[in-house]
């Protein structure tokens, strides 16, 4: 859950936005940027085509008007990066237009979180709030302050079309693709986890191979709707390992380690065109680490393989996952309850 930080800030960081069918081309003068204190050129040479598709990108995401007044913040070869405010409301945009591909990228509105039910509708406001009440249970309640709607259609890292709150350490996402599918994650330090879950961790990424070693660094409560329960998402220092343990059972439901060793897909499709191991093999090599991590014996279990991908199922058990690097070494293991649900 972690990367759903990164998505969103990276979004935020090469994001920018449009302006109305109706904007003015104001005269070239210097101004304040909307994103920091620094001062910006305001260039009034903007295509009408590129200018109108800002402003419709603009309009389709917030259902607003934008202001006439716009600010161009970079202007080059490869893209446009217009930034303005909304009319009636406190937020403001952010939209980058693609030159190379003549199309908008990126468009992020950042509201107040306090606007949220003069852009949301009633049933989505409660289906928020019902959900982050949950984590008050788990006493680790939220305390949102920004709320920022995000459209970056090209990207290949999902979501992609969504709304996101944030507050300290913490963050929420309704991916408007998938039905308004909610998931959400708050930072916890090591100190307030019990003991067990830590050693646990370690212990964990001590049975899968990986590059070098490591050490629970920082953990985050995650809760999914489609998983429907808690889990706790414990990582190292950088993020390249982490163990997902169930809130609720206390059981490892995934170890990751830091283990691919291939340099390019190329590379990746050359290792892994042939299939590295039988079915009895595969499971001969499973089968410690998935003793070890999840108390499961492979016994009976039947292995399909897609490259790397190693899927071990038997009917009315788990479904376990590896992936394995170039030496054949599994450097991720993942278990899935029989009736889906991570908790």
């Amino acid at each position: 859950m972690r990367h759903m930080r990164i998505i969103a800030i990276a979004a935020a960081l090469t994001i920018i936005t449009s302006a109305p069918s109706s904007v003015q081309a104001v005269s070239p003068v210097t101004v304040e940027s909307s994103s920091n204190s620094d001062k910006v050129y305001v260039d009034p040479e903007i295509d009408s085509v590129v200018k109108n598709q800002v402003m419709a990108a603009v309009k389709a995401n917030s259902d607003q008007e934008p202001q006439i007044e716009y600010n161009v913040v970079r202007h080059d070869e490869r893209e446009v990066i217009v930034e303005g405010k909304l009319k009636g409301l406190t937020a403001r945009y952010s939209v980058t237009y693609d030159k190379i591909n003549k199309r908008v990228a990126h468009t992020t509105i950042y509201y107040n979180d306090s606007e949220m039910t003069q852009v949301m509708d009633a049933a989505l406001v409660d289906k928020i709030a019902n959900f982050s009440e949950s984590f008050s249970e788990m006493k680790h309640p939220f305390t949102f302050d920004t709320l920022w709607r995000v459209n970056s259609p090209y990207q290949d890292n999902k979501p992609s079309n969504y709304w996101v709150f944030f507050g300290h350490d913490q963050s929420l996402y309704v991916d408007l693709d998938q039905h308004n599918r909610l998931k959400a994650h708050i930072t916890v330090p090591l100190k307030q986890l019990e003991p067990k879950l830590i050693n646990m961790a370690n212990n964990a990424f001590k049975q899968i191979k990986g590059h070098f070693p490591t050490a629970a660094a920082y953990a985050s409560l995650n809760k999914e709707e489609a998983a429907s329960g808690f889990t706790w998402y414990i990582y190292d220092r950088y993020d390249n390992n982490h163990v997902t343990i169930g809130a609720k059972t206390n059981k490892i439901l995934e170890v990751v380690r830091h283990g691919a060793d291939w340099t390019n897909e190329a590379d990746f499709n050359k290792s892994f065109a042939k299939a590295k191991y039988t079915s009895s093999k595969a499971i001969a090599a499973a089968k410690p680490a998935v003793k070890s991590l999840f108390k499961l014996n492979l016994s009976g279990y039947s292995v399909k393989v897609k490259q790397n991908v190693y899927t071990f199922t038997k009917k009315g058990m788990p479904t376990i996952i590896g992936k394995i690097n170039k030496k054949g070494e599994f450097f991720s293991m993942q278990a899935i309850p029989v009736n889906g649900v991570l908790e």
